[in-house]
Parts: structure tokens; C-alpha cells; sequence
């Protein structure tokens, strides 16, 4: 009986204890975020650290359109190649694929390899910049 109450005191309490997201888990949610309908300046600020929002929300507000437009494609698959890590930075190489719908109605397949810096803060990780590193084209109708 003391051993049953003692296993279950210890299960309640590896339960309770909050386990910190590593890069990769802020990275894919980031990446989800990106490709959601709900997308707004105030939602995107937990992702970024301050240099990377300020520039990005000091935008002209028809630039700021362009880059929430993400939200018209679907995201087909996200893959992180490579992770190099410390205590406070991460280097995360990705790939994304994701199907884009064109102003002529034609869609097509990009892949996008993708580079995010990251930095630990608290419990978590901002990303400090995303790089593009080499994107593809898949016309589904010939050009």
C-alpha cells in the first residue's frame, strides 16, 4: 500500500512539472503559426526576439500584408534537417514544401531550405532570423 502511494505521489508529481520547449518545438510552431489563418502582429510576438518584431512590425502597412499573405498556402511538410545547438543559440536548417495558389488559379509546389537563428530566453527560444537558403518551383500546369 505504501509503495502504491508512494509510485502514485511521484507520477502526480512528474505530471505537474511544466517541461521546457526546445528550439525545434518553437520552430514547428512558428512554421504552423506562419500558415494559419489567425496570423496577426500581437500572436507573432512570442516567436520573435525584439530586433527581429521591430523590424518587422515598423513595416509599411501594405508590406505587412504581404508577409501575413502566407496564409493563402497550404503547408504540405516541414522537416528540419540539422540542429546546432548551445546553452543560448540554435542553428535550425528546414525544409518546407507547401502548395501555393497563384492569381491565375494555377497552383504550384514550393520548397523552400530555410535557415532560423535562435536564442534561448527563460524557458523558451525567440528566433532571431530566418534565412532563405534555396527555394524550388513546382509548376502543376506548364508555364
Amino acid at each position: 500500500m505504501i509503495r502504491f502511494l508512494l509510485l502514485s505521489f511521484l507520477i502526480v508529481q512528474l505530471s505537474c512539472t511544466k517541461s521546457e520547449k526546445t528550439a525545434k518545438d518553437t520552430l514547428v510552431e512558428f512554421v504552423n503559426f506562419r500558415f494559419s489563418n489567425s496570423q496577426s502582429l500581437e500572436r507573432l510576438r512570442p516567436y520573435l526576439a525584439d530586433d527581429l518584431f521591430n523590424k518587422i512590425s515598423e513595416l509599411p502597412a501594405a508590406e505587412i500584408d504581404k508577409f501575413f499573405g502566407i496564409n493563402k498556402r497550404k503547408l504540405m511538410k516541414l522537416k528540419i534537417h540539422s540542429e546546432t545547438c548551445t546553452d543560448e543559440t540554435c542553428l535550425l536548417t528546414y525544409l518546407i514544401q507547401y502548395e501555393d495558389k497563384l492569381e491565375s488559379k494555377d497552383r504550384v509546389q514550393v520548397y523552400a531550405k530555410k535557415s532560423a537563428q535562435m536564442r534561448k530566453k527563460d524557458t523558451g527560444w525567440l528566433i532571431i532570423d530566418v534565412d532563405d537558403i534555396k527555394t524550388f518551383f513546382e509548376f502543376k500546369t506548364p508555364i
